[in-house]
């Protein structure tokens, strides 16, 4: 419990579910804009960390589950009233039953066995249609590193290939990766200025580099995150 304690607070986890602004951009931009509907979701985060996401879904009245190592962010969850389950307890829950599950941060926790079983566990978890969204650092570009190296805890650094490989083992219907783009949950003149004149600048570079490298298209090379959305075939009914 003393190290679930310290992480979080290296972590700077410091009020459970709290919603930063540019949280909630991303969550808008890379899971709301990615279902089919908005109203009567199952949802399935794994590792929720500060419940962040979990408070999200909560708020537009989506059934949110998670699971999380982290016992001292279990308990929060917890008391919370969060329908949340410890490690791979999730594995025990419901077939073809979500619409979405959700991992942000935590593919590079794990080692190549693990993530071959995650994979395959979340595909017999949704429902037919349904979607796998996870956050990674960039394997594909050095600008991943800092958040790759940034966690000791980080085992797996991953690119596309491995993500294609690892969807393709596990049956997945369709793969789309991109590159996250840049989130400032700032308003005013910095924000402007970054905006328009650093993002413009990424953005030629992003181009140039494509033709020159076609693996780096989507903007993927400049961004530190990876975004990867696994589809479930839609006749998929296999548990």
């Amino acid at each position: 419990m003393q190290y679930d304690e310290r992480y979080s607070k290296w972590k700077n986890w410091n009020v459970f579910g709290e919603i930063r602004k540019d949280e909630k951009i991303f969550y808008d931009k890379y899971v709301r804009s990615n279902l089919h509907k908005s109203t009567n979701l199952k949802i399935l985060e794994i590792g929720f960390g500060n419940g962040s996401f979990l408070n999200y879904c909560k708020n537009l009245g989506w059934e949110i589950y998670g699971t999380e190592v982290n016992q001292n962010l279990l308990k929060q969850a917890k008391d919370n009233g969060f329908k949340v389950f410890d490690g791979n307890e999730y594995e025990t829950l419901q077939e073809n039953y979500f619409e979405c599950v959700c991992a942000f941060d935590v593919l590079e926790h794990l080692n190549s066995e693990n993530l071959e079983r995650l994979f395959l566990n979340v595909r017999k978890l949704l429902k037919p249609g349904g979607i796998f969204i996870a956050r990674f650092p960039n394997g594909d570009s050095p600008f991943g590193l800092y958040n790759q190296n940034g966690d000791f805890t980080h085992i797996s650094f991953l690119g596309t290939v491995a993500i294609e490989s690892l969807s393709q083992s596990a049956g997945y219907g369709s793969l789309k990766i991109e590159g996250q783009k840049k989130i400032n949950g700032n308003d005013g003149v910095l924000f402007f200025l970054h905006h328009y004149f650093v993002i413009t600048i990424i953005k030629i570079l992003s181009i140039s580099m494509s033709f020159l490298f076609p693996q780096f298209k989507n903007n993927k090379f400049f961004s530190p995150n990876l975004i990867m959305v696994a589809k479930k075939s839609s006749n998929d009914q296999e548990s």
